[in-house]
């Protein structure tokens, strides 16, 4: 019997497929928020040759002084949030220091070569060497931007249902108790290592956290927890045998506190497994977050790999 894997999917966030993604490549520290969401700048620490480059090229060593100085300096909450974000200079400043000390077969080199092109997690961009380097930069940059407009201005998301910052920010609790102590908590984890990217990226994890937007770790790393089984049997998969690859269910998640599975995600989950014993596909995929109702301990893809 093949196994049934599960595809759990986050409520901002998701990574890409790519034509040259390796098999048996798995994301380093994919239970990280930062690591999932920010792969190219949330690896740039975790190789000690890349952290150093960094560190000192004056450019971005100035530029993560002087960010974590104004998140100090900010009183109000559009300063707040100003400070904790990107400008749209320092995207571009960032961008060209990063390019000059990008060389073919160095540290930053290796890192996109053995790491960010197999993970694929940047597959739109077809340049190579600098200028890739430049523009998936600018893809983590923008998107810290707008997760912290988002979660600390309230910036309408993409799907204001299920993504809405949980505070009113004109409230007394969020101008004077959440938003400064973000500000606190930030500032405190930056000050020991403070990287020209090191305050928007703990402004996104401390934002993300007290507004209980951290599902797209959930189960993570899916590669040894919940889809252990299924990434076992894809070597061993006979795929000629199948008129389909896989079989795909969409989340339904249902709108009642306590309730762990909706009748729809029954229903979809049953017709799903009447076509796989029928051989149409050798894996079936659940996918759906934590989604509904608000602070719901129940996640779709879950509920319905096992309803």
């Amino acid at each position: 019997m093949k196994k049934i894997g599960i595809c759990c999917l986050g409520l901002l966030f998701s990574l890409c497929s790519y034509a040259q993604v390796q098999r048996e490549y798995h994301l380093i520290s994919a239970e990280k928020i930062e690591n999932k969401a920010y792969y190219f700048t949330a690896l740039l620490r975790e190789f000690g040759e890349v952290d150093s480059m960094i560190c000192h090229d004056p450019v971005l060593k100035k530029m993560g002084l002087k960010k974590l100085e104004r998140l100090h300096e900010a009183k109000t909450s559009q300063e707040r949030v100003e400070a904790m974000k990107f400008s749209a200079e320092e995207i571009t400043e960032a961008g060209k220091a990063l390019a000059s000390l990008y060389k073919p077969g160095n540290p930053i080199d290796r890192l996109l070569t053995r790491h960010i092109i197999p993970s694929g997690c940047y597959q739109q961009y077809k340049e190579d060497g600098a200028e890739f380097l430049k523009k998936i930069w600018e893809q983590d940059a923008e998107g810290m931007n707008y997760a912290i407009e988002v979660y600390a201005a309230a910036r309408k998301p993409h799907y204001p249902q299920i993504d809405s910052i949980g505070f009113y920010i004109h409230s007394r609790r969020f101008i004077e108790e959440i938003l400064p102590a973000c500000q606190q908590n930030i500032a405190f984890e930056v000050k020991t290592h403070p990287v020209f990217y090191s305050v928007p990226m703990a402004a996104v994890k401390a934002l993300l956290d007290v507004n209980d937007r951290r599902q797209s770790i959930d189960y993570e790393p899916l590669c040894s927890t919940e889809n252990r089984m299924a990434y076992t049997q894809v070597s061993q998969t006979e795929w000629n045998n199948y008129p389909y690859t896989a079989i795909l269910v969409l989340g339904a998640g249902p709108e009642e506190p306590n309730v762990s599975i909706s009748p729809e995600g029954k229903l979809r989950s049953a017709y799903a497994a009447m076509m796989y014993r029928q051989h149409q596909a050798p894996f079936i995929i659940v996918s759906g977050g934590r989604v509904h109702p608000y602070h719901t301990p129940y996640n779709e893809a879950f509920e319905m790999k096992y309803p």
